[in-house]
């Protein structure tokens, strides 16, 4: 996103802004609920949600 602002300030995102975070929610609902629906092992599915919303700069560095 372009508008970068201190915590504090008021948000001001454009037209491609608010629908780049549409999108992006709407992905991480689908994901949510596909490992609340899938049935995978408690340890693989605690590890997809502590990696599931960081950047993929910190992901990288949890590859194995």
């Amino acid at each position: 996103m372009r508008n970068y602002l201190n915590l504090g300030h008021e948000w001001q995102f454009d037209t491609e802004d608010k629908e780049l975070l549409e999108k992006y929610y709407a992905v991480g609902q689908l994901l949510i609920n596909g490992l609340t629906n899938c049935s995978i092992n408690s340890q693989a599915k605690s590890r997809i949600e502590a990696l599931l919303f960081l950047p993929i700069v910190e992901i990288e560095k949890h590859k194995y």
